[in-house]
């Protein structure tokens, strides 16, 4: 049964716990002041989004320091655990991006997956890699390489393109940097 806003096949349908859950979260992150927007390519979506992550519960933004990537809530995503790519310079070249980025993924990446349920089809319908597992993208601040600071719309397709490469090297095995 389709509702208003979602897609009718069962695949990409949330179920009313899901989308209760998925609203707490939003209306969680809404009011804590100190979250940002990151990049999710999700494992059942067809295309990445803007999500707002709020930091975990034990940071203290009275210490003093802006939360990074390690204060981020990302637990809904990411449950059994993640490893963090740090990426200064667009992978494969020397180019120095402006903004470093993290690249949050499952610890460790699969090179091989178990079945189709398993692929995230968001990384495999853009990208052609086989990753299970969601994917998410923090940017940091250019002044403060340990802060955590907003996504914003116009950055997606660079965001989007440095994913993509990091995705082709990841998949040679190649260090990426």
């Amino acid at each position: 049964m389709p509702t208003h806003g979602t897609p009718a096949d069962d695949e990409a349908a949330l179920t009313v716990s899901e989308f209760n859950q998925h609203v707490a979260f939003n209306l969680k992150a809404r009011l804590i002041p100190f979250a940002c927007w990151a990049l999710i390519f999700e494992q059942h979506a067809t295309s990445p989004r803007r999500v707002r992550v709020p930091p975990v519960e034990t940071w203290d933004p009275m210490c003093g320091a802006f939360a990074n990537t390690e204060d981020l809530n990302v637990d809904n995503w990411f449950c059994e655990g993640r490893i963090i790519t740090s990426i200064n310079c667009f992978p494969g070249t020397d180019c120095r991006l402006r903004n470093g980025y993290d690249i949050v993924t499952l610890q460790p990446i699969p090179r091989r997956y178990g079945g189709p349920d398993d692929v995230n089809t968001n990384i495999r319908h853009n990208f052609y890699a086989n990753v299970i597992g969601n994917l998410m993208v923090f940017k940091r601040s250019q002044t403060d390489n340990s802060r955590v600071v907003n996504i914003t719309s116009p950055e997606i397709s660079l965001v989007r393109a440095m994913v993509q490469r990091w995705l082709e090297i990841w998949a040679t095995g190649q260090e990426t940097t």
